[in-house]
């Protein structure tokens, strides 16, 4: 009797196995490796932020059909649905627990860092939750997969093995720097904004030279309306323009190279700074991205009370331009820089 519970649980598990090893869940996985490691840089956006969880939902109901095989009694009746149903409420319940709750965020992360010794790059978005409807054509796949008889394919455990590595393994803008710059009256919100997601905001009531903290990620994912409507450019690496005080004076923007001045309306253009990696690097400790830290110049205002140009430099704080044309580099909460000497 004993042969014969174990040899139930081999063909269980090996009909779950089979259904990992569709070509389907393996494309899954390559998605979002491709996804999370080149198209969430290349093309930030909205999609590039859901298409990643869209395909994950898909393929861990697979990599973790093959343990619940195993471990759910051979007595239950039509055994093998309940498999792929269980499998894809756990996944789908922890993932709509960690994108929505505090609490199921914090926990996940540090079991993440218990286990690995690192967090992975985990946003807590409840819009997130408009991709669980990727768990349908999963349980679609897994009920035509698991009347097989086949036998599974040996590259079975390489996907469920690939399919962890994916989930860990992710990689992402963990956190924007500041990004976006805006005007109140006298007071100045600088934002660290990235993809639709605000992860934290300072004030200044001296035109950028002091910040104190103003809102973290929490209480602005608790009431989004603590912060004024605010607009951020998000052009990338293309160089953009800010009108000065003085007539004719424009500022431009190369964001990773440059700081530009012109006083005779654009025809003639002088270099106030340079920004680039070889003079500066961005101090915060927190970074794990891929590629390197954002690269300021991100956004730049006027602040008419005091005469101050303030640069958003994402990583790196914010440069501030006194009246008297002389730069300086100011810390805005974690986000600092350390200056290079030219070599």
């Amino acid at each position: 009797m004993k042969n014969l519970v174990h040899t139930e649980r081999r063909a269980a598990v090996g009909r779950a196995l089979r259904a990992v090893a569709h070509p389907t869940v393996l494309a899954a996985i390559v998605l979002l490796l491709l996804n999370d490691h080149w198209l969430r840089w290349a093309y930030p956006s909205w999609w590039t932020g859901k298409v990643g969880d869209a395909a994950w939902l898909f393929f861990m109901p697979f990599a973790l059909a093959p343990l619940l095989a195993w471990l759910l009694p051979l007595s239950w009746p039509r055994r093998d649905a309940w498999v792929g149903l269980l499998s894809g409420l756990a996944v789908g319940g922890v993932f709509a627990a960690v994108k929505t709750l505090p609490a199921a965020h914090d926990a996940f992360r540090a079991l993440c860092a218990a286990l690995f010794g690192w967090q992975p790059i985990l946003l807590r978005d409840p819009t997130d939750l408009l991709m669980l409807p990727a768990l349908w054509p999963a349980w679609l796949l897994w009920r035509s997969e698991s009347r097989q008889s086949a036998p599974a394919p040996r590259r079975a455990v390489g996907v469920i093995v690939l399919a962890a590595l994916a989930t860990i393994a992710n990689s992402g803008p963990l956190d924007p720097g500041i990004s976006c710059l805006h005007l109140e009256g006298d007071r100045v919100y600088a934002i660290a904004y990235w993809n639709g997601m605000t992860r934290g905001a300072y004030i200044s009531d001296d035109g950028g030279l002091t910040w104190e903290d103003f809102a973290s990620e929490d209480e602005l994912w608790q009431d989004p309306d603590l912060l004024p409507d605010f607009q951020c450019r998000l052009g990338g690496d293309a160089s953009f323009l800010v009108t000065g005080n003085e007539p004719g004076e424009f500022y431009r923007f190369t964001p990773g190279d440059r700081i530009e001045r012109s006083t005779d309306e654009g025809r003639t253009w002088e270099v106030e700074l340079y920004v680039s990696k070889r003079y500066v690097r961005a101090a915060n400790e927190h970074y794990s991205g891929y590629g390197g830290p954002p690269q300021g110049p991100k956004n730049a205002l006027y602040h008419p009370a005091t005469g101050n140009l303030i640069v958003a430099m994402e990583w790196k704080g914010v440069l501030v331009r006194d009246p008297d044309g002389v730069w300086h580099w100011v810390s805005v909460g974690p986000y600092a820089a350390e200056l290079l000497q030219e070599q």
